[in-house]
């Protein structure tokens, strides 16, 4: 990962079901997807070091969502951002 990216979706092996890690900025991105779906919650948006999988869970339901559509959600709101600092979600 580069430090000088804000937020990551980092997966061991690029399959759907493998583990991901969440780092940096994650409220500013947390914000943008609150902006982007109105009917997202901070309790929707917020999680807990190691939970991420619970995360992607939480939004997949939330938005009617596949764990595959999640993340790209996730990578689209970070490009978005790219004026700025981009918010960049990887597999």
């Amino acid at each position: 990962m580069h430090a000088n990216q804000d937020s990551h979706l980092n997966s061991g092996t690029g399959k759907n079901t493998a583990p991901f890690q969440i780092t940096g900025n994650w409220g500013k991105q947390s914000s943008q997807l609150k902006e982007q779906y109105s009917q997202l919650t901070d309790s929707d948006l917020n999680f807990q070091p190691g939970q991420e999988n619970q995360l992607l869970d939480k939004l997949g339901t939330k938005l009617n969502k596949s764990r595959d559509e999640v993340i790209n959600i996730l990578n689209q709101s970070g490009e978005s951002d790219e004026s700025n600092q981009p918010d960049r979600f990887n597999l």
